[in-house]
């Protein structure tokens, strides 16, 4: 089944589980050999840390994306065209009853393209990070039937990025 046949990307069409799975890989393996850790447990920990030392948030807390001396990060294009692609994707979302199931695997499925092509380094990369760590807990959270406040939610923090990135 094609989805959104209109926006000019191939058809996406994963279970929930094998979606899971490839974030989970990406995540882990993403951003380039050698890196760093991108399971999001230990994101959480490391950007929980490092925010504590900068002020930021608080341990359990989600870590809060800040600038860089009051301007922008500059993140790599795919990251950008990533996060315009799930915008785009949450803005043409026809709430007909089409389609309905596939929207959250479509937007795990972009969310993992996103750490596929990362290749930020550095305190901008770490910044991408805070950013899209609730982001993922949004989409892991998402149900199939995609509630309006849900997606209207999601749209509002994708609405967000260009706040801390270029």
């Amino acid at each position: 089944m094609m989805l959104f046949a209109n926006m000019n990307f191939l058809p996406i069409k994963l279970s929930t589980f094998r979606t899971g799975v490839i974030l989970i890989a990406l995540i882990a393996f993403g951003c380039g050999p050698g890196a760093h850790d991108h399971d999001p447990s230990k994101a959480e920990e490391t950007a929980t840390g490092s925010e504590q030392a900068t002020g930021g948030t608080q341990a359990g807390q989600v870590p809060v994306v800040t600038l860089n001396n009051g301007s922008r990060w500059k993140a790599n294009p795919e990251t950008t065209e990533g996060i315009q692609h799930m915008r785009s994707i949450l803005e043409s979302y026809r709430t007909d009853g089409s389609a309905t199931t596939d929207l959250k695997d479509t937007l795990e499925a972009e969310f993992a393209l996103i750490f596929e092509r990362c290749t930020m380094t550095g305190e901008a990369h770490e910044q991408l990070h805070n950013y899209l760590l609730p982001l993922h807990t949004q989409l892991r959270e998402l149900t199939s039937d995609a509630p309006k406040k849900d997606r209207e939610a999601i749209l509002a923090y994708l609405q967000q990025y260009g706040n801390y990135f270029e």
